[in-house]
């Protein structure tokens, strides 16, 4: 492999750094919450989301991961969901998507969590890995708040 110049790999970071800007300013997906519920079965508690994914891009998803994340109304972080989607969204179309949650009300966080009314939350999704049906692929760099 030969060996590169620092011009070369100052040219090749900056060539990142535009494609990481150029990914970040395409529309990708949008998930809202449309209603949160509780539900409790004989050995445990769960706390339910659903959301709506939207595909605001030209070509079908195939597959999407990343993070849904919970505010208050200060802007104080209340909780962090996985959320991953293997159905797949059409161009520019919506799919539903349940995630449920065990629900421990010795946690705090989990306590507040289920108390508070879904409109009195934030909610923000940071995406971490799109795949589409071409199988081309996008991966995003954390842009979490306080990260």
């Amino acid at each position: 492999m030969p060996v590169q110049t620092e011009e070369e790999l100052v040219q090749k970071d900056s060539a990142l750094v535009d494609t990481n800007a150029f990914i970040d300013s395409q529309p990708t997906v949008e998930v809202c919450m449309e209603g949160k519920d509780f539900y409790s079965d004989a050995w445990h508690d769960y706390l339910i989301f659903d959301f709506a994914l939207y595909n605001q891009n030209e070509k079908g998803i195939r597959a999407l991961k990343g993070k849904v994340i919970f505010y208050n109304v200060f802007g104080e972080e209340q909780h962090q969901l996985q959320l991953s989607c293997e159905q797949q969204i059409p161009a520019c179309g919506m799919v539903k998507q349940e995630v449920k949650m065990t629900f421990r009300p010795y946690v705090e966080k989990d306590v507040a969590l289920k108390e508070r009314p879904p409109e009195a939350l934030e909610v923000q999704w940071f995406p971490e890995r799109i795949i589409f049906t071409d199988n081309s692929t996008i991966s995003f760099k954390n842009s979490i708040r306080g990260e």
